[in-house]
């Protein structure tokens, strides 16, 4: 077994699998937009959940949450932005009618983004005023992490009223077209990611009341050096990044390479096995949450950044509470939509698990443990959570595994994702 793993590894240096984007997602998910779009709209008409919680606990309450129900009363939710925006055009255009707040003067943010195609001229727009209830543009980004509910949570966020989808949900502007850093952007890829994939004209029909956002999780992957990018062209977005248990995730994104036909050489030259391909990717110590997370932590003020468990946005019983508090972070009302959280992309569905030894996975738990550790004193160091918490979540996964294990250090096991 020594020798198999070991020629998968050093087959893996020459041939190492995507963690990011994957060369079919973006021509399926145009496929999927429009599908995406009509389900997000029949689910914005629903009402404030059913838990009895008043919806004045959030952040759009007041003038903002009659905005809202003015747009979702013109017959969209915020999906509709997306595509050619003709739907959301009609819900700005609704709201101008029913609410006087729409008639107030331009603010000085309004008029300066007015013409805007490039992050230099957003910069410059948002050193002007604006109205207590207006969003910035954009607004926050979903940042990732891949294979952590990203598709769900997105999927979730668009069916808000005062959410405006981008035109597609991994646009990936940033490490396609900007990785030269200052200056190295396109220009006309600048002027289509704002006016195009981010709807400007939209959102200044819409007054700013509605929230601009998007959902590249390769983002979270490169906070290095575009992290401090982002804080310097745009330091007022919000942040919103879920991190999973991490042989979980990096379990389903070997699935997801197999599914999309992509099979990594650690994978062929151990017959099928996953256990030489996760273990390679837990023993780089760049590959894992912590040093991602920090570059985001030292570019961004902890206030700006939304730090979740992945686990706490599917396990039943917190998913609500989890989604009201997102959206309570981005300023949103909370409970619009209707705080259910359908599983997309998910990887559970491999009810008969993933084999492997007893002795492989608690070397995969003890890998884990170490980035999982510096992650706990991230998220206690900022107060994103309550740290002791998050790291009993993981523990208790690894340790329902083990138990499932047969006796034996190569006893078999079965292993469940998160």
């Amino acid at each position: 077994m020594e020798a198999a793993e070991a020629a998968a590894a050093a087959g893996a240096e020459e041939e190492d699998w995507d963690e990011g984007e994957g060369d079919g997602e973006e021509e399926q998910e145009e496929q999927e937009q429009e599908e995406e779009e009509e389900e997000a709209q029949a689910g914005s008409s629903s009402g404030a959940s059913s838990d009895g919680e008043s919806s004045s606990a959030g952040g759009a309450t007041g003038d903002a949450a009659d905005v809202a129900a003015a747009m979702a009363a013109g017959g969209s939710g915020g999906a509709a932005a997306g595509g050619d925006g003709t739907s959301a055009q009609a819900s700005a255009a609704a709201a101008e009618e029913v609410h006087p707040v729409i008639s107030m003067p331009l603010s000085g943010l309004e008029e300066a983004l007015r013409g805007c195609s490039t992050l230099a001229c957003l910069q410059q727009a948002h050193m002007r005023s604006k109205h207590p209830q207006q969003f910035n543009f954009p607004h926050f980004l979903l940042l990732g992490f891949p294979k952590c509910a990203t598709t769900s949570l997105y999927r979730h966020l668009i069916q808000h009223p005062t959410i405006m989808a981008p035109k597609y949900k991994e646009p990936h502007f940033f490490t396609r077209f900007c990785r030269q850093g200052a200056g190295g952007c396109q220009p006309e890829e600048e002027a289509s990611y704002i006016n195009e994939t981010l709807h400007l004209g939209i959102a200044l029909q819409a007054r700013l009341f509605m929230a601009s956002f998007e959902a590249s999780t390769h983002y979270s992957l490169e906070g290095e050096w575009l992290a401090p990018k982002l804080a310097r062209d745009l330091p007022w977005l919000k942040l919103v990044l879920s991190l999973r248990e991490p042989i979980s995730r990096w379990i389903s994104m070997l699935k997801h390479n197999l599914d999309n036909g992509r099979v990594p050489a650690c994978y062929k030259l151990s017959a099928g096995a996953a256990y030489p391909c996760i273990r390679r990717k837990l023993e780089q110590r760049e590959q894992g949450y912590a040093p991602r997370l920090r570059a985001w932590a030292t570019a961004f003020p902890p206030e700006q950044l939304y730090v979740l468990q992945y686990e706490n946005l599917t396990s039943e019983g917190v998913t609500r509470k989890a989604l009201r508090d997102i959206k309570r972070f981005v300023g949103v009302d909370p409970n619009l939509p209707n705080n259910d959280l359908g599983l997309y992309n998910s990887r559970r569905s491999e009810t008969e698990g993933w084999p492997m030894t007893r002795k492989e996975y608690a070397r995969l738990v003890e890998l884990a443990r170490r980035d999982a550790q510096e992650v706990v004193e991230l998220v206690r160091q900022h107060g994103w959570a309550d740290a002791d918490r998050w790291l009993e979540a993981w523990e208790e996964a690894w340790a329902a595994n083990l138990e499932a294990c047969r006796p034996g250090p190569r006893g078999a096991c079965s292993i469940q994702l998160t």
